[in-house]
């Protein structure tokens, strides 16, 4: 049975849903991406990567979102949200807030993606590998690549930030 939305006026019922399994990177496609704003290189800015897509610890992605400023189990299909998106309150997302090869933010934990976590352990705000090799991503280039548990996190979030300045040193 679905769930009536009286803010969108649809019945959001798992069956109709268009939920999604990669999640954009907030931090460039929030508000209003251009390329001219990704000042690190498209080669190492991450646009997309794999996330669990329905009851992530009770939350799902969907593409369809609607209205509602309120922050709810349905959720746009993103990550590393700095603010509010879409006119809704902000997650409280981990995402980085400091540029230039910074040691691990107290906002990031030190927490990068997780490996194949439970249903009850997924945590919606981090990327969530489906595989033990490690996390599925896109880069702004058009490349593909896997990121290897072991990431540091100084390496992860300068990717996720696409004008921080970081230098970064990846290695496969």
């Amino acid at each position: 049975m679905g769930v009536p939305n009286p803010a969108i006026g649809w019945d959001i019922s798992p069956s109709r849903l268009s939920v999604s399994s990669y999640a954009l990177n907030a931090q460039f496609f929030a508000f209003y991406p251009r390329m001219s704003r990704m000042s690190d290189g498209a080669s190492q800015t991450i646009w997309l990567a794999e996330h669990y897509a329905w009851n992530c610890n009770g939350t799902s992605f969907i593409y369809t979102i609607g209205t509602s400023n309120k922050w709810s189990p349905y959720q746009p299909p993103t990550f590393a949200h700095g603010g509010s998106v879409l006119g809704r309150p902000a997650p409280g997302d981990y995402y980085p807030i400091t540029t230039g090869n910074p040691p691990v933010s107290v906002a990031t934990d030190g927490k990068t993606f997780q490996v194949r976590p439970t249903i009850d352990a997924c945590d919606p705000r981090l990327p969530n590998a489906s595989s033990t090799r490690g996390l599925q991503i896109g880069l702004g280039d058009g490349s593909v690549r896997i990121l290897a548990p072991s990431i540091s996190p100084q390496v992860f979030w300068g990717m996720v930030t696409p004008s921080g300045g970081e230098v970064l040193t990846i290695s496969d």
